[in-house]
């Protein structure tokens, strides 16, 4: 009688923790892009402060999935948050070519105050960035003659809980488009010893980095643990009418 009476407690005490059927419980699927954006640019400078400008830029596009309101064993889920986080690193080479006297400076570089993730619904996802550490490398140009010079920024990152207004657009068995779009990438010229006249640069780069989306949702079915627990309950039960109906 001791022992049955330990098995039914431990049966009730597992059924009590086992979640029941209804309970809905919070869950993640997370979905991750990596992407690559190519641009030149250009900067002058004449005695002034240099001006630049992106003279290409290659779009950038990827697709991601869009959250399935419906389970693997058919139940109804229910998205509750979406998390974005965005990774970037620019890298590349500049061409410098000065004219008339040598010229002996610094080219200063960096990534602009910020890029954005074009997402659907009324509102963009913007990624505030900083230059990278070291922004500022040392060139000397010998009069009428060009260098080239590699340079590349550490790495910026931006995350946070994206909450449109209506998860509409993200919800479904299709999917959406995400665009990247630059705001301002630069590459500057500044001289510290050198005889007047122009100095030109050219710079060929690329932002890499990874967009990363994470959808929040309640899903109603148990995990395979709680249904484990439930089938050892199930199963001490039954051990303990066998033992009963062999005692009798």
């Amino acid at each position: 009688m001791r022992f049955n009476g330990l098995v039914l407690g431990l049966v009730a005490g597992m059924m009590a923790a086992t979640p029941a059927a209804a309970v809905l419980y919070l869950k993640t699927a997370t979905q991750t892009e990596n992407y690559s954006v190519a641009f030149t640019s250009e900067t002058q400078y004449n005695n002034n402060p240099p001006t630049s400008q992106i003279t290409s830029f290659q779009p950038l596009s990827f697709t991601i999935s869009q959250f399935n309101p419906i389970g693997s064993k058919g139940q109804a889920l229910q998205l509750t948050d979406v998390k974005i986080s965005i990774t970037s690193q620019l890298g590349g080479s500049i061409n410098l070519s000065g004219s008339a006297n040598p010229r002996v400076g610094n080219l200063a570089y960096s990534i602009g105050n910020s890029f954005t993730i074009d997402l659907p619904g009324p509102s963009d996802f913007v990624v505030t960035t900083t230059p990278g550490q070291g922004a500022s490398i040392p060139f000397v140009i010998p009069s009428l003659s060009q260098v080239t010079l590699g340079f590349g920024s550490t790495n910026t990152s931006s995350s946070g809980n994206f909450t449109p207004s209506t998860f509409v657009p993200y919800v479904g068995t299709g999917n959406f488009t995400v665009t990247h779009a630059l705001a301002n990438l630069l590459s500057d010229i500044t001289l510290t010893t050198g005889g007047r006249g122009n100095l030109r640069g050219e710079a060929n780069a690329n932002v890499n980095g990874t967009f990363v989306i994470q959808y929040s949702y309640l899903d109603p079915v148990p995990e395979p643990a709680s249904w484990a627990m439930l089938i050892t309950g199930f199963g001490l039960i039954g051990a303990t009418a066998r033992r009963r109906r062999v005692i009798a």
